[in-house]
């Protein structure tokens, strides 16, 4: 039985950026887990975390029309979304991870350390063994040692602190009028209007790189610009400027 089990977890696609990783818990490796597909983005493993959950029988339920996962343990709750850095718990406690939840092939990718929050173990990545072992007592693949206060590689990308700004032009660049910014989070809505307050634009643009950015053919000369910064569930922070055109 956990040989078809085990069967039936491993047909799923096999991507060419994967690297085929053994999951070890306790010591213990887990047949029906078997070899999971685990690409690295920027220091950060990210795993399919539904094999993962179902080997070790930990209950999730994955709306892929809302593409969100809601993962139950036996005293908490966790619900997270595609393309999405927050981590939403009970009492609306919401937390960051490492990286946003992304969809491949069909399949969530969860960050390595989203897992060691949902295990309550902490794990390390043992890259010539191709395992990744929870519960050895060892800091996670993307730590420093102690001596350097147990930081995560990936705060060095600095996400949670970039707060979201506005940067605008005064002149036109061939006819369109180029506003951006920076914001740590998946996008931004941005809304221009007239001095007599009438709306005119309404737009949401994807940031890259944490920038963010909007071209625009606009026929006045002077508009309240307003943005807010979103991450999937609703505004996070909010600015606005005036923008005047020579």
């Amino acid at each position: 039985f956990a040989a078809g089990i085990a069967t039936a977890l491993c047909a799923g696609p096999t991507a060419a950026f994967a690297e085929r990783i053994a999951i070890e818990i306790e010591g213990r490796f887990r047949p029906s887990v078997c070899r999971v597909d685990a690409y690295i983005d920027r220091g950060v493993v990210m795993l399919p975390v539904r094999p993962i959950l179902d080997g070790v029988g930990i209950s999730h339920i994955w709306n892929h029309r809302e593409r969100a996962l809601e993962v139950r343990t036996t005293d908490r709750r966790y619900k997270v979304y595609a393309e999405s850095w927050s981590v939403y718990q009970d009492f609306g406690r919401v937390t960051t991870m490492s990286r946003p939840m992304t969809i491949r092939f069909g399949e969530p990718y969860v960050p390595l350390d989203f897992l060691e929050t949902v295990l309550g173990r902490q794990a390390i990545y043992d890259r010539r063994a191709q395992v990744i072992a929870f519960g050895r007592g060892n800091p996670s693949y993307g730590y420093h040692g102690p001596g350097i206060g147990r930081r995560h590689d990936w705060d060095r990308d600095r996400r949670r602190e970039i707060p979201l700004s506005l940067e605008l032009p005064r002149y036109r660049t061939g006819g369109s009028v180029r506003i951006g910014g920076s914001w740590g989070g998946a996008s931004v809505r941005v809304r221009l209007y007239r001095p007599d307050g009438r709306e005119v634009i309404n737009r949401t643009a994807r940031t890259a790189n944490d920038r963010w950015l909007v071209v625009l053919s606009l026929d006045g000369d002077e508009y309240r610009v307003v943005v807010e910064g979103i991450d999937h569930r609703g505004r996070q922070q909010r600015t606005e400027g005036r923008l005047r055109l020579r």
